[in-house]
């Protein structure tokens, strides 16, 4: 047979494979979210936050929250009570974002994909939300297969889309109303535009990069710590390679992306501001462990005793872990900045305090099973996905930097990011599903480990019969 026909055969097949792994992602994803009741939310928190945002966006109040998130139903649990009690207090959700008034603690993506989907079917109504977060779920598998197929080969980079299309949690995501997907998927889409950059850089993908890269930041604002890594793998694609042509290019089209969101952020609060930092969450991760409030509201807090103790607590600088006391002219911008003050003070005063919460949060990172009781199916969907993939993904992680391991030069821009947001959570705020967006890149080295395994007992296997026989 000629040599380019069977080439073209062979590439037919495996175009028609990856289609067919596609389709598959896709009629889950899409059969999922059909299946749900179009007007309720599925378990997930923050839902209705969300849902608030929208709904006073298209009632004309802007990205702001209403009044009856700080009142709970009668029916609700009494802890959530308690925390919702403790806000109202504070003035505000977390004492930072106040009824009735425009905010930019929750990043605005997300609330403006159910609002588009609120006016398009009827309000309240999920289900063009939930099929774009289908199609993005999708997306994102694809993204990712085509940057294991450059690191790893194909082999791996076909078993790590047949798990991506099958992965229980990816799937349920597409449901809930959460920055999650468009996340992942943006995240996603970062790393294969700066795979292929480094492949073949052009102007184009260091556009596309930075376009990416701003909606991230607009859905979560962890993507801001993609920022240098993007810039430092943009200006060198290559060992002695300069691109600060193309590294501009990236920078200049996040500053221009931005500028919508930052126009519209002076005019409220009368000062330049993109996104503020997760003030409430570093706080309540560190300084509110501390207070005995905590204590009488989170599970976790007696999950890890046998860490950093129970009341009371030797804390030097106490007054850190008590709440600051909010003026009720002061605006959200000056409420981050208490936050951030006390968690700051805090740290400094307690480091040895601070780095056994980061034993904490490491672990709650790489948690496999939720804390609450769960149905038996969830339990096993957990064990069964990425409770199979954790240990792989070890194995291939530390496989692949064996100098007989010959991986293309890509693996490190994987290992960087995946070390990076690692460490960005363990010295912030970490739970299992902040892990999601590098959680396929966990799958990518579980496969790499599960192919490796694999060939090696086959040759064993081959040699053990060929002295048999």
């Amino acid at each position: 047979m000629n040599p380019g026909v069977l080439a073209g055969s062979i590439g037919r097949v495996l175009v028609r494979r990856e289609c067919q792994l596609l389709v598959l992602a896709l009629v889950l994803r899409v059969g999922f979210v059909v299946a749900l009741p179009t007007h309720e939310f599925i378990p997930g928190p923050d839902q209705v936050l969300h849902d608030s945002l929208a709904r006073n966006f298209l009632a004309g109040r802007g990205l702001s929250v209403s009044e009856d998130l700080l009142h709970p139903p009668a029916d609700e649990s009494e802890w959530v009570k308690r925390k919702i009690d403790m806000y109202r207090e504070l003035g505000g959700l977390w004492g930072l974002i106040r009824p009735g008034i425009p905010q930019i603690t929750i990043p605005p993506l997300n609330p403006l994909l159910l609002a588009l989907s609120y006016y398009l079917f009827g309000m309240g109504n999920l289900l063009l939300y939930r099929l774009i977060m289908a199609l993005l779920g999708t997306a994102t598998c694809w993204l990712v297969f085509d940057v294991t197929r450059r690191v790893f080969g194909v082999k791996v980079a076909r078993l790590t889309f047949l798990i991506l299309a099958l992965y229980p949690a990816l799937i349920y995501f597409t449901g809930v109303a959460l920055t999650e997907t468009p996340f992942i998927f943006l995240f996603a889409a970062l790393v294969n535009l700066i795979v292929r950059f480094r492949e073949r850089p052009r102007p184009i993908l260091a556009v596309l990069a930075g376009a990416c890269w701003t909606l991230g930041l607009l859905s979560k604002s962890t993507m801001a710590f993609m920022l240098p890594l993007g810039i430092v793998f943009i200006l060198i694609p290559k060992r002695g390679v300069l691109k600060p042509k193309e590294a501009g290019v990236f920078v200049l089209t996040i500053a221009v992306c931005l500028v919508p969101w930052v126009v519209r952020n002076y005019q409220i609060f009368d000062r330049i501001v993109i996104m503020p930092t997760k003030s409430w969450n570093l706080w309540e991760r560190n300084n509110y462990r501390f207070n005995e409030r905590f204590y009488t509201e989170e599970k976790e807090a007696r999950a890890y005793e046998w860490l950093i103790g129970k009341p009371p607590f030797d804390v030097n600088r106490p007054e850190t872990v008590q709440f600051p006391q909010f003026a009720p002219d002061e605006d959200e911008v000056q409420r981050n900045a208490k936050y951030v003050k006390l968690a700051k003070e805090f740290i400094l005063a307690n480091p040895g305090l601070y780095a056994r919460l980061c034993v904490v949060r490491f672990i709650e990172f790489f948690r496999i099973l939720g804390r609450s009781r769960t149905s038996p199916l969830v339990t096993a969907a957990r064990l069964l996905s990425y409770g199979l993939v954790l240990p792989f993904f070890v194995v291939g992680f530390f496989l692949s930097f064996k100098k007989s391991e010959l991986l293309s030069r890509q693996k490190w821009v994987l290992t960087a990011v995946i070390i990076l947001f690692v460490a960005l959570h363990v010295l912030t705020t970490a739970e299992p599903r902040y892990r999601l967006p590098i959680e396929p890149y966990f799958v990518a080295f579980a496969s790499y480990a599960a192919i490796r395994i694999y060939i090696r007992w086959g040759k064993r296997e081959k040699r053990g019969k060929g002295e048999w026989e």
